[in-house]
């Protein structure tokens, strides 16, 4: 038994090799290495150490950090850049390749062409994790929704294609809505077409949603126990706007007040995460450093479930996840990775890490004269 779940690890195991910079950001043409385990880009702020992070997270979701535009990225004085790269997917070596301009983005897989992006996410499991993910817990409703969603997609395909066709309807409904006030006419049949379509999306929606967040919290607690000892437990509970075992005649319900406002007024586009530590919102006593361990745990635990759910181990990007944090909590976040997975972090200094962990890792030093 287990020399079968050895190789079924080994099968799915996925690993960036290599990626180059061309015009992207403060490189203008550079290329950099990177082994199995642990890699660690070093250097003083400014180095350049984050651009690499993002960019080879660019590479495998077309999404940035800060869901920076093709003109931020670009070098100055230059009017096209891109990423391209080498990874190891269960054995086999796969090349991607996103070149983009202030107007368009091209994206290449092993020679194959992708229009749409949703096709391509997805050859490679990523696990990403920088300071602008405290935003995932202090944040507004529609950006936690948003990350959620991203980690749902990565694990389940069918979820990403039912949120698609609910955004899709959502959207007709209120191009409608605002018809209808124009023209001072409503059309209930076609209301009464959206929403019944609506409402299954819903309910498909809900139930997967619901048992997202029972899976990581899941996670959650057992990260919780390795890495506080029990002193501290998070969890986090969704809020939904229209609750799962609501009726289609509840649904309809809002229509007098949607007419009114041109607004969907209900659904999962509305819905919020909230988190809580020791079963008290985190918003309302956690210092900052209790925060950005939440937000880390919620990252160790996402990455621990893509193993269980998908049989594969995620590359993990881990940018300057060592501030406010003490150097036990630093080398504890390290060794709770899972053996074998790809952790790229990035540090100003080596001086608090594990001389056992620096052994083992491959270094990268960078300067800011590059």
């Amino acid at each position: 038994m287990k020399s079968k779940k050895k190789a079924i690890l080994l099968k799915n195991t996925m690993e960036i090799n290599r990626i180059t910079l061309v015009n992207y950001r403060k490189y203008s043409n550079r290329t950099f290495n990177f082994q199995k385990g642990i890699n660690i880009l070093c250097g003083d702020n400014a180095a350049g150490k984050t651009t690499i992070l993002e960019a080879i997270g660019f590479l495998i979701t077309c999404r940035t950090f800060k869901n920076a535009s093709n003109k931020e990225i670009i070098k100055q004085t230059e009017s096209v850049g891109g990423v391209s790269g080498s990874f190891l997917v269960e054995k086999t070596q796969k090349n991607a390749k996103l070149l983009i301009s202030n107007n368009y983005k091209k994206i290449t897989l092993d020679n194959c062409d992708y229009k749409k992006v949703s096709d391509y996410v997805g050859f490679v499991k990523v696990v990403t994790f920088d300071n602008g993910d405290v935003n995932t817990i202090v944040g507004t409703p529609a950006n936690k929704r948003k990350i959620f969603d991203f980690m749902m997609c990565q694990i389940d395909k069918e979820y990403l294609f039912l949120l698609k066709k609910y955004k899709k309807t959502i959207k007709e409904k209120s191009s409608l809505l605002r018809r209808s006030s124009i023209d001072n006419k409503v059309s209930h049949d076609l209301l009464d077409v959206l929403d019944n379509e609506i409402f299954d999306l819903i309910v498909l929606l809900n139930k997967k949603r619901i048992k997202f967040i029972e899976d990581i919290n899941s996670e959650i607690k057992n990260v919780y126990k390795e890495f506080e000892n029990n002193k501290e437990s998070g969890q986090i509970r969704l809020k939904q706007s229209f609750p799962l075992g609501g009726s289609f005649k509840d649904y309809t319900a809002y229509r007098a007040e949607e007419i009114k406002t041109q607004t969907c007024m209900v659904g999962p586009h509305r819905d919020d995460y909230i988190f809580y530590l020791n079963d008290v919102n985190i918003i309302n006593h956690a210092s900052q450093g209790q925060i950005k361990t939440f937000a880390i745990c919620l990252k160790l635990a996402y990455s621990k479930l893509i193993m269980g759910k998908t049989g594969a181990k995620p590359i993990v990007l881990l940018d300057d996840i060592f501030g406010e944090l003490d150097a036990k909590r630093q080398n504890s976040i390290i060794k709770m990775l899972d053996v074998g997975t790809q952790t790229i972090i990035t540090t100003p200094s080596l001086t608090d890490i594990d001389k056992e962990i620096l052994c083992k890792a491959n270094i990268i030093y960078l300067e800011k004269e590059e």
